[in-house]
C-alpha cells in the first residue's frame, strides 16, 4: 500500500514540474560518450542536466585559474553510485535564477592551491544567486595557502557565499591550512570553515571546523567555525567548532560562530565548541538576540541516491519515539523560516505533506525500502527533487534535515 502511494505521488510530481534533460557521465576511466574532466561536463551541460560522477579523484591544476563554474543553470552533480569516492576540486555557482537549483550528492570538494600561491580557493564558492545550492554528504575543505609577497597568509575558507541560500546537509566543512611562514614570507592564520556575506543557510547535522595556524607559537589566529555578516542562517543537529592555539599561551583561539548586529540565528540541537589554548575564546561572538535556541532533538531523512526506476530506495528517518513522519517534496529550494523549530527548504509548488509512517516505541528510526517508480513520460532520463520531513510528536512538530533524490532511467 505504501509502496503505491508513494510511486503515484513521484508519478504525480514528475508530470507537473519541468521537465529535466540530459545524462552526463564523468569518469577517470573514460570510454565513449564519457568526460573525463569534470570540468569539461559542467562546460558541456545544459539548465537541467544530470552530471553522473564515477569514483576517482579529478582535482586538475590546469583549471587554475578558471575553476569549474556552474553559471546560471540549474544541474545535479551526483556520485554514483552512491557511495563512490569522488574528489573535485573547487566548484564555483554563481548568477542562478529564482527557482533554479543546483544539487550536489556525495562528492568531496577541496580548495585547489597552485604551486606559485598565485591561486588559492574556497572548496565551495557561491555567489549572487537568486536560486538555491543545495550540498549533501560531502566534505568541503578550504585551499592551503602557499607562499606570498611578504605576507601573512591565511587558509582558505571551506565555504563562500555572497548573496545566495545554501542548504548543507551531513556536510563536515573545514577550513584550509594557513602557510606555516619561511625566512622571507611570515605565517598566516587558520583558514574559517564558513564566511557568509548578505547570504541565507539551512545547516542540517553538518561541522563546521574552523582550522589551526601551522605554527601555533606565530601569533596568528584560527580560524573561526562560521562567520556570518548579514546572513539568516539556520541550524540543526550540527557542531561549530573554533579552531586551536595549542603552543602560544596569548595567542587568540577562534570562536564557534561570529555574527554580526544584522545577522539572525536559530538553532535546534547544535553545539558551539570554542577553540582551544592560547589565550582562550567565546563559543559565540554576536550581539545579543543575534543567536537563539528551540528546545527539542533535530530530525532528518535519508533517501537512497542516485537510483534506477524499479530498484530500491531505502528511507530512512532518524528522530524520536512516537514521531509522526509526514513528507513533503518539491523540484525547488527556499528557506522559510517557521513558528517550530527549524526551517521549510523546500519551496511551493511543493507536494505533500503526506503520512509516511510513525516511529514505534522504543525506536528512534523509521526506515524502510520500496521501488523507485518509473520515469514518466519516457522522454526524461533522470529527475532530482528535493524531499523534507515534517514531524509531529504529541503537541510538538518540527522540520528536518532534507533530502536531495535522483531517479534514473
Amino acid at each position: 500500500m505504501r509502496l503505491a502511494f508513494i510511486a503515484s505521488c513521484f508519478v504525480t510530481l514528475m508530470l507537473a514540474t519541468r521537465v529535466q534533460g540530459a545524462v552526463l557521465i564523468v569518469d577517470v576511466a573514460g570510454g565513449p560518450g564519457v568526460f573525463t574532466s569534470f570540468k569539461a561536463a559542467i562546460v558541456a551541460a545544459a539548465d537541467g542536466d544530470t552530471i553522473l560522477v564515477r569514483a576517482g579523484n579529478y582535482v586538475d591544476a590546469n583549471d587554475l585559474p578558471f575553476v569549474p563554474e556552474i553559471k546560471g543553470k540549474s544541474l545535479s552533480i551526483v556520485a554514483s553510485p552512491a557511495g563512490a569516492a569522488v574528489q573535485l576540486g573547487t566548484v564555483a555557482v554563481s548568477n542562478l535564477t529564482a527557482g533554479q537549483v543546483v544539487v550536489i550528492r556525495g562528492v568531496d570538494l577541496s580548495g585547489q592551491y597552485q604551486a606559485a600561491g598565485t591561486f588559492n580557493f574556497s572548496g565551495l564558492v557561491v555567489w549572487n544567486c537568486a536560486g538555491s545550492v543545495v550540498v549533501e554528504d560531502a566534505t568541503i575543505v578550504g585551499g592551503n595557502s602557499g607562499p606570498g609577497p611578504h605576507l601573512p597568509l591565511p587558509g582558505w575558507p571551506g565555504i563562500t557565499v555572497t548573496a545566495s541560500r545554501l542548504t548543507l546537509s551531513r556536510c563536515v566543512v573545514r577550513g584550509g591550512l594557513p602557510y606555516p611562514g619561511d625566512p622571507v614570507n611570515g605565517p598566516g592564520a587558520g583558514g574559517p570553515a564558513l564566511i557568509a556575506t548578505n547570504a541565507s543557510i539551512a545547516a542540517f547535522e553538518t561541522e563546521f571546523r574552523g582550522e589551526s595556524p601551522v605554527n601555533q607559537s606565530s601569533g596568528m589566529p584560527s580560524g573561526y567555525g562560521a562567520k556570518l555578516t548579514n546572513t539568516k542562517a539556520m541550524l540543526s543537529g550540527s557542531t561549530l567548532i573554533g579552531g586551536n592555539v595549542l603552543t602560544c599561551g596569548t595567542c587568540p583561539a577562534a570562536a564557534a560562530l561570529v555574527a554580526d548586529a544584522t545577522s539572525s540565528v536559530r538553532w535546534i540541537d547544535t553545539q558551539f565548541v570554542p577553540g582551544t589554548g592560547g589565550s582562550g575564546a567565546s563559543a559565540i561572538l554576536a550581539p545579543i538576540g543575534v543567536v537563539s535556541s528551540w528546545p527539542g532533538v533535530a530530525r532528518a531523512l535519508t533517501l537512497t541516491s542516485p537510483v534506477v526506476e524499479f530498484q530500491p530506495v531505502t528511507v530512512t528517518v532518524d528522530g524520536v519515539a512516537g514521531d509522526l513522519v509526514l513528507i513533503a517534496w518539491s523540484v525547488k529550494d527556499a528557506h522559510v523560516p517557521i513558528g517550530i523549530p527549524g526551517w521549510l527548504v523546500v519551496a511551493p509548488p511543493f507536494f505533500g505533506p503526506f503520512v509516511l509512517g510513525s516511529i514505534t516505541p522504543p525506536s528512534s528510526t523509521l526506515s524502510f525500502s520500496v521501488a523507485a517508480p518509473p520515469l514518466v513520460p519516457s522522454t526524461i532520463d533522470a529527475f532530482t527533487f528535493l524531499v523534507q520531513p515534517l514531524i509531529v510528536n504529541g503537541s510538538d512538530a518540527f522540520t528536518g534535515a532534507p533530502s536531495a533524490f535522483t531517479l534514473l532511467r
